[in-house]
This record gives C-alpha cells, sequence and structure tokens, in this order.
C-alpha cells in the first residue's frame, strides 16, 4: 500500500475514535445515571453510627422514645405457677330470692304510689297506700271489735261472781263455765288479729283499731322485712331492693292479691360458667380441694379480678344450644355510685348487674420452678417466640441523646394465658439480667424496619 493510502486510513480511524468519545460524554447520564442519597436513610445511617456490633437481634432505641412508650423493664420471676382453666361465664340473678313480687293485702284503690322503677327501697319503706274495698277486712274488723266488746262484758261478769262463791250464793261451776267462755272469746280475738295481719294490717295498726275503735279505711304496703327464708338466712349485709316495675297506678283499683310491684334484690348474685364435659372433672377436683375461683370482668389493661369464689353447683343437664354443663358460683356485689332526683328518690348503680359477661379461672395444676413473665413481654414470629434483654451498656446517638439496647432471645413457652407466660428455665435467658416486660411486639417492630432500611450496624466498635 502506498504512504498516501496510509496517511487516509490514519485520518479516518482518529476521526472515529473522537466522534466515540463524543457520543459516549453526551450519553453518559443515561447510560450510568447519578444517583442522589435519599435524605432520611442517610439520617438513620447517621444516627445509628456507633451502634454495637451485635448483629441483627440488636437494636437501639433513645431514652425520649423508651419514655415516650412508658416501656417498663425488669428481672423475670422464678416460682411456681398454677395453670388455670378458663370458661366463660355471665352474671345472673337467684331469680327465687332475688325478685319479691308485692301484691295487695286485701282489695282497694290505688290512693299513693310512694316510689317509681329503678328507685332502690330498704325493708319497712312505704311502697303504696291503699283505701279498703275489701269486705273481708272490713268483716274482720268489725268482728275484732265486737268480741274485744263481748269479753270485757264477760270479764266484768266474771269479776263479780267470783267473790259470791265462798258465801255460796254462786256455784263454782258457773264461774267456771264464765272463765271458759273468756278464754274461746280471748282465742277468737287472737285469730281475728291474724286474719287481719295477713290482710295487710300491720300490729300497730291493729293496736290502733283497738285502741281508737274505728275501722281502717286504708292500709300502708311496705317493703318486705326480711324477703324470702333463704336470702334471709344467707345474707350478712343490709338488704337494698331495687324497684323493677310499677304496676299500682294511683286510681287503680286492685284486687286482693293483684300485683303492685316487683323488687329485685341485686346485693348477691351468680356467675354462670359454660364448661364442656372435659373440664367438668377439673372443676369438681378443684371444689374437692379448696381451690378457690376468680372472675375476671373487663379487658386488658383495664381488667378486675375478683378472687376466693366457691363453687355452688354443677348442673346435672346438658345446655342443649352450646353443649355445655351450666356451672354456679356465688359472688357479693357492691355499690358502685348513687344518686336522688328532685323527690329525695335514691338511685343506686350496682358494679355487676346481670348478663354481664366474664370469665372464670379454675385452678387446675401447677408449673414448678419455672419463669413467669408477663404476657406482653412475649414476640412470636411463626413456630418462634424471643424476649427482649436490655444490654447493660448503652451509646449516643449523633445528637448527644443516650440510646439503650435490647437483644432478642429466643425462649421455650410452656404455657400462655391472658395474663402471663410460663418460660422453661434456659441458658440463655440470664434471670439476674433486666427485659422487656411490655409492649415487646413495638421493640421487634422497630428492629424489623432498622433491618428493612439497612441501619442495623454490624460491626461498630465501643
Amino acid at each position: 500500500m502506498s504512504r498516501s493510502g496510509n496517511s487516509a486510513s490514519f485520518i479516518t480511524g482518529a476521526v472515529l475514535v473522537c466522534a466515540g468519545i463524543l457520543i459516549g460524554y453526551f450519553l453518559r447520564p443515561i447510560v450510568d445515571p447519578v444517583v442522589e442519597e435519599d435524605p432520611s436513610v442517610t439520617a438513620a445511617q447517621d444516627q445509628n453510627a456507633g451502634h454495637t456490633g451485635h448483629g441483627s437481634d440488636v437494636i437501639g432505641i433513645s431514652e425520649t422514645t423508651i419514655t415516650n412508650m412508658e416501656l417498663e423493664t425488669g428481672r423475670f420471676e422464678v416460682r411456681d405457677y398454677p395453670l388455670t382453666l378458663q370458661i366463660p361465664g355471665e352474671v345472673v340473678e337467684k331469680f327465687s330470692e332475688a325478685h319479691l313480687e308485692i301484691v295487695a293485702p286485701v282489695g282497694g284503690r290505688v290512693s299513693r304510689v310512694f316510689v317509681t322503677s329503678g328507685q332502690a327501697v330498704e325493708p319497712g319503706d312505704a311502697l303504696f297506700e291503699l283505701s279498703v274495698t275489701d269486705e273481708a277486712l272490713t268483716s274482720a274488723q268489725v268482728d275484732l271489735l265486737s268480741v274485744v266488746a263481748e269479753s270485757r262484758t264477760v270479764q266484768q261478769r266474771l269479776e263479780r261472781i267470783e267473790p259470791l262463791v265462798s258465801t255460796g250464793a254462786v256455784a263454782s261451776r258457773q264461774v267456771q263455765d264464765v272463765r271458759l267462755e273468756l278464754q274461746k272469746l280471748d282465742a277468737r280475738r287472737i285469730a281475728l288479729i291474724e286474719e287481719l295481719k295477713l290482710h295487710g294490717l300491720t300490729l300497730e295498726a291493729v293496736n290502733d283499731l283497738l285502741d281508737g275503735s274505728s275501722l281502717q279505711t286504708s292500709i300502708t304496703v311496705t317493703a318486705p322485712e326480711n324477703g324470702t327464708a333463704a336470702s334471709a338466712a344467707a345474707n350478712t349485709s343490709p338488704i337494698v331492693y331495687t324497684v323493677e316495675s310499677v304496676d299500682g297506678v294511683q286510681g287503680k283499683t286492685i284486687m286482693h292479691g293483684g300485683r303492685l310491684c316487683e323488687l329485685t334484690n341485686h346485693g348477691h348474685l351468680l356467675i354462670k360458667g359454660m364448661a364442656f364435659e372435659s373440664d367438668v372433672a377439673i372443676i369438681t377436683d378443684a371444689n374437692a380441694e379448696a381451690r378457690a375461683m376468680t372472675a375476671e370482668f373487663g379487658e386488658e389493661p383495664d381488667v378486675v379480678r375478683v378472687e376466693n369464689l366457691n363453687l355452688l353447683s354443677v348442673e346435672n343437664r346438658v345446655d342443649e344450644e352450646s353443649q355445655t354443663y351450666p356451672v354456679y358460683v356465688e359472688i357479693e356485689n357492691e355499690v358502685s355510685g348513687e344518686s336522688t332526683d328532685s323527690l329525695g328518690r335514691r338511685y343506686l348503680q350496682w358494679k355487676y348487674k346481670p348478663g354481664q359477661r366474664c370469665h372464670l379461672e379454675v385452678p387446675s395444676r401447677v408449673w414448678e420452678d419455672v419463669v413467669v413473665v408477663p404476657a406482653g413481654a412475649l414476640v412470636r414470629e411463626g413456630p418462634e417466640t424471643f424476649v427482649f434483654k436490655k444490654l447493660d451498656h448503652t451509646h449516643a446517638a449523633p445528637g448527644g441523646e443516650p440510646m439503650a439496647e435490647f437483644q432478642k432471645i429466643p425462649v421455650k413457652v410452656l404455657h400462655t394465658d391472658r395474663r402471663f407466660a410460663v418460660l422453661e428455665q434456659q441458658v440463655s435467658l440470664d434471670l439476674y439480667e433486666n427485659y422487656v416486660l411490655d409492649q415487646a411486639y413495638l421493640i421487634n417492630l422497630a428492629l424489623k424496619q432498622a433491618e428493612n432500611q439497612g441501619v442495623v450496624d454490624h460491626g461498630h466498635e465501643h
């Protein structure tokens, strides 16, 4: 090839190289774009600068965040833990003892109504006033007054003839006959008084009748003194009734035995638990060994626990709908509030109310020498369960704020319930260290977020 041909080829190659360089320069932003750093990621990485090198199972949390979370830490307990059976329950009334139907002791017209629905009344409080229209009551009053008058006459005759027996003017047999007549009248008087009391007259009203010799035209119906005989024997605290309903309206004529109102006594209630057949043996064994039950009302963190409850009975039949055995436990009620209306009528708010839901806890067995932790100390991830140990050392964030560190520790769970978890003792569970006692799921969530953002450090030194 000639020298002129070589020169032309060299010039052509140089032009192509220069053109390639220029094209590459202008196309660089497309082929290899500049990646700008995310400020939030950079800040998160900066904040964790100086984090300990424990791997991805450790998370640092600022003291401010811990305070805002109200996070509790402390040592786990090692003790015996009673395993309990939990069954659903409902507050019910002792119907035969709690409900009292107040009826008209005599036929009459309701002249005054002293109570209203929901009002609290005590034994002896006035409920209604009735204007008597019952002929039986009127007749019994007339008979009583007649017997009393006749008894006075016979008594006077006896006092007159008794001194004459010693003189022979009157035979002793005649005196005996008068005494017998007086005894019959006295028995008749007592019977009429009891009849009047059955008709609704109080002993005070009967005495007023005898003293004044005038018929009682109205009677006052009051709350019973002791309720039923069974409730009277069981009650150790003062009885307070609630007026459940009122049927006696002012001006209404009520027949003898007609319903005036209904009273309930909410001071003594029952918890009706629903137990499966396999639970009945546990319940009866606990009762035989005097292991008391506990009732839980409400949800965490506002659960109210009532302890030392005793089994009353287990029904010998199966509930058709739930296929469970009704279990009954007695519970004493408490007054939680009180108010009055413009007329001074009293109203009570009871702590436990019929229909209120709860859970019954029945002791069944005991886990011995185990680690007992609050339920909030656990975190579950699939088949694994963890707790968080608070490490002894802390470090400072770039801003200077102290940060505490928590390490995730795997544990073996033996039992859990609504309040506690039972863990097996193991080497990795150092019981002299402090652990997160609640909201462990939030600590785990922060750890997961840190892992996803790539801000968990793996090799810094202190």
